[in-house]
């Protein structure tokens, strides 16, 4: 994990390797992935229950393809999760494994 994802790991689940987190807080990661200059590659949806972690392609998006490649990814990121604020789902919010400094 990142220091930005090491930040935010105590207000989420982490199943296996993954920090998933409520839309809330995945909006708070990414406007402070913005804050510190960290790219958003994409963000990943899951629905939880106590025995498994589903991933939901609907409520998954991709920054890194080439149609959105020149889009600011932090607005698109933010606006994907604003629509799903009100949702059960859990995010991954993918972020650029660069080192950031706290």
């Amino acid at each position: 994990m990142s220091k930005l994802e090491d930040a935010f790991r105590p207000k989420g689940i982490v199943r296996g390797e993954t920090l998933l987190l409520r839309p809330t807080d995945a909006r708070d990661m990414v406007r402070r992935a913005h804050y510190d200059g960290v790219k958003v590659l994409g963000i990943d949806g899951f629905f939880i229950s106590p025995n498994a972690t589903e991933p939901s392609m609907a409520n998954s998006i991709d920054f890194t393809t080439a149609t959105l490649m020149d889009k600011d990814p932090w607005e698109m990121a933010d606006d994907f999760l604003a629509s799903r604020m009100h949702s059960s789902l859990y995010f991954e919010v993918v972020v650029d494994q660069g080192e950031v400094s706290f």
